[in-house]
Formats: C-alpha cells, sequence, structure tokens
C-alpha cells in the first residue's frame, strides 16, 4: 500500500523490525505482536507523518499502565470499532487482489478461508471436543491460532504450484509438515490423532 502511495520500504528490513519488536515486547510482557502499521495512503493524504506512530505509542501506553482502557471499552460498545475493522480489513484484501498476479487469485481466497474459519469458530464458540464432527475439526485445523500461519504457508504452496515451481512448493510442503508436528500449525490437534483414529477410539472403548 506504501508502493502503491508513491513510498518503496524494504520489506525485509520491516519484517526483521516486526520480528524483533515482538520479541522484545514479550519480554516485557507484551501478549500483542508489532506490526507495519496499515492505511499508508490514507495517512499520507491527510499528512500524517511518524510522529502519529509515536503519538500512538504514548496513547497506549499511558492509557494500558493507568487502567483506563475497561473504561474504555464499556463506554465505546464493540459495535462502534467492528465496522473500521472490517472496512480496514477489505481494504487490505482488495489491494492484495489489485497488486498480484490475476493467476494467484485462488490462492488468496485460500489464504483468507484460514482467517475465515478462525473467525468461525470465534464468533460461533465450536470447540474441539472429543469425538467432534469433521466439519467442525476442520475448522479448527484451518483457522487456529488465527489463521495466520496456516494462511502464509498453504497461500506460497498454492502459489509456487500455479507458477509451476514444483521444487519450492515441496520445500513449502516439508516445512508445513514440521510446523505441523510441533504446532506452529493445526496446533488445535494437541493429542496427534487424525479423524479416523478418533473415531476408531472411540468405537474400540464402547
Amino acid at each position: 500500500m506504501g508502493k502503491i502511495a508513491g513510498d518503496a520500504y524494504n520489506m525485509r528490513e520491516m519484517m526483521v523490525v516486526d520480528g524483533l519488536g515482538t520479541c522484545i515486547g514479550a519480554l516485557f510482557g507484551s501478549f500483542l505482536p508489532t506490526t507495519v502499521y496499515l492505511g499508508h495512503p490514507i495517512h499520507k493524504k491527510y499528512g500524517a507523518t511518524a510522529g502519529y506512530s509515536i503519538l500512538n505509542a504514548v496513547v497506549f501506553f499511558t492509557v494500558l499502565n493507568a487502567g483506563i482502557y475497561p473504561l474504555i471499552e464499556a463506554v465505546i460498545p464493540y459495535a462502534c470499532v467492528a465496522p473500521i475493522l472490517m472496512v480496514v480489513g477489505l481494504t487490505v484484501a482488495a489491494n492484495a487482489l489489485d497488486v498480484s498476479p490475476r493467476r494467484h487469485t485462488v490462492a488468496i481466497f485460500i489464504g483468507l478461508f484460514c482467517v475465515l474459519a478462525d473467525y468461525i469458530q470465534v464468533e460461533f464458540g465450536l470447540t474441539t471436543a472429543f469425538g467432534a464432527e469433521v466439519v467442525t475439526r476442520g475448522v479448527f485445523s484451518a483457522g487456529t491460532a488465527g489463521g495466520i500461519m496456516n494462511a502464509l504457508v498453504l497461500t506460497a504452496i498454492v502459489c509456487d504450484l500455479i507458477d509451476r515451481k514444483f521444487l519450492r512448493a515441496a520445500v513449502f510442503c516439508f516445512i508445513a509438515c514440521w510446523f505441523s508436528m510441533f504446532g506452529l500449525m493445526h496446533s488445535n490437534n494437541l493429542q496427534g490423532h487424525s479423524i479416523g483414529a478418533v473415531i476408531i477410539c472411540v468405537e474400540i472403548n464402547q
């Protein structure tokens, strides 16, 4: 989005700074990751610069440490904030479709499905109870932990398959296998059982 607005940034530098910022924040008890700020073209249009981000940091630091946030949350209902988040999300998704090759559109929607699965399980209170329906377990498998890692890896695999970069797709598949084994992907499956194994165990116990 910044590039569309006429500003080019080093993507590798941004990702490294995000990662280091998240690690440093975690050492001080932060449970939220740092991320490159969204909405760059809009902020640039109204003259916001680096000072805007610094002001954000100061305000959040003061509000959270003073314990004022629960009061703000009680006064401002979530229904007022949700449309803003929805607009931002739709804008980012539309931007991704605009700047990506048309042949990768299907891969983008596969990635979005993982995030949608997370929304479904949170909003509808789905549980990973033992012996749950296959559909429910599938939603959890795709959307676990916000679906972010699943979306990144699955989208990369599909993009490489579309571009016939089979070796790189195989590497991402290998990475996905190891991520799944250690819970970085599909971490809801803590017992390590497949759907069939769970059903067999239930039948044996009965």
